[in-house]
């Protein structure tokens, strides 16, 4: 059963029912309706995908309709040591293709910022995929940078202002609330977060990506490939730039919020790009996520992990500790030492705070040589069987 000491998501209480009675969500078909439920390992949404707050108009033949839609995710998600983009999810199926919705507003909304659109060369109409145009520039939007799709769907394609900041009554003066899901189960938030992501009682920060556009021209003849300056009318225009910054390339970090006081992975979106993020770093990424007809089904029971049972406990066994903290040259691992006799493999890896892995040991080590590291703050992540234990360390 998995263990997760720093990652541990704890299930929002005013927003989960023990459980959904799907059929009452999907009779109305005249006002918003949603549900979320979980379970030992997955968590639900019944949605039926109408907005519970004021949107645009699109011609007639794109109104706005009820639908019935599910989502699967796990209800506690693992942090992979890479992250999976959201145009790269795996191969087609079928008509089910390999792009993935990013997740799904606490109102039932889907966040799916993809846009489905290529550079086409002129000559042959042949699609290059590896150019993704960016639909915020492609189609028209409502105030919400949101439309409903030829089925009727209504999804936001960046931040939907009249529910962030009507319906919920973020305005900065504190910390965001949950505002919705990603595919893979962590948390979403609006930009307002603690400046020190490990103090509840620092200051509130308006955070921002760290995306800009690339400088120059792209590097197509305008044929097969798109030419001209990088200006934003393709996703790959822009580049993380932002390497020392809090978010990391899926807009996300590591911290405490008011909904988990012990720390979580977590989701920003941000007034600029990419608005909504583009990538995820959860191991677990379900079916139903999946844009496409004849999509699998969902294999969330299969793949997620159980519900976390005797943490405290746990926590009170290991009492993993990371010194000098912080650190110049050698940081010591302790707390393992009456276990690490009887558990094996000990893995252990050391990320910066925009996730990339800067030391692996498959094996148990005590003592990690952070002298050529560059200085910021890092995270010391330990695993054995099915327990992971994350510590936080400023390297100075």
């Amino acid at each position: 059963m998995k263990k997760t000491l720093l990652f541990l998501f704890v299930l929002a209480s005013y927003q989960i029912s023990a459980q959904c009675d799907e059929a009452v969500v999907f009779a109305n078909d005249s006002t918003n309706a949603v549900c979320i439920e979980a379970d030992a390992k997955v968590q639900t949404i019944y949605t039926n995908n109408l907005p519970n707050h004021s949107y645009g108009t699109w011609p007639s033949n794109n109104p706005v309709d009820a639908q019935e839609l599910t989502f699967h995710m796990c209800a506690f998600p693992q942090k992979a040591d890479s992250y999976t983009s959201i145009y790269d999810g795996g191969d087609f199926m079928g008509g089910c293709s390999p792009y993935i919705e990013f997740g799904v507003g606490t109102n039932g909304i889907r966040m799916a910022p993809y846009g489905a659109r290529w550079f086409v060369n002129p000559n042959t109409q042949e699609e290059n995929r590896d150019w993704n145009v960016e639909a915020l520039v492609l189609f028209n939007m409502d105030f919400n940078n949101s439309h409903s799709n030829s089925g009727g769907q209504y999804h936001y394609h960046g931040i939907p202002y009249s529910y962030f900041l009507d319906s919920l009554g973020i305005d900065g003066s504190e910390h965001s609330p949950i505002v919705g899901y990603a595919a893979d189960g962590f948390p979403i938030y609006y930009k307002y977060a603690y400046e020190d992501a490990t103090n509840p009682n620092s200051g509130i920060e308006a955070f921002s990506s760290g995306y800009s556009l690339k400088s120059g021209n792209r590097p197509g003849d305008g044929i097969t490939a798109p030419d001209g300056p990088y200006d934003g009318l393709y996703v790959e225009d822009y580049e993380f730039t932002q390497s020392n910054g809090p978010l990391d390339a899926c807009n996300g970090r590591f911290g405490v919020t008011p909904d988990f006081p012990e720390g979580s992975y977590y989701y920003v979106m941000t007034d600029n790009w990419p608005y909504i993020p583009r990538c995820f770093y959860g191991t677990v990424i379900d079916n139903t996520f999946r844009i496409g007809p004849n999509c699998p089904d969902s294999e969330a029971e299969m793949d997620c992990t159980e519900e976390i049972v005797g943490i405290w406990e746990a926590m009170k066994e290991i009492n993993l500790s990371i010194s000098p903290n912080p650190a110049s040259s050698e940081v010591h691992i302790a707390g393992l030492e009456a276990v690490k006799q009887s558990i094996d493999p000990i893995r252990v890896s050391l990320y910066d705070a925009q996730g990339k892995m800067h030391f692996l040991s498959e094996k148990y080590v005590e003592f990690i040589d952070v002298s050529s590291f560059p200085l910021g703050s890092y995270y010391i992540q330990v695993s054995w069987g099915d327990t992971q234990v994350t510590k936080k360390i400023m390297i100075q």
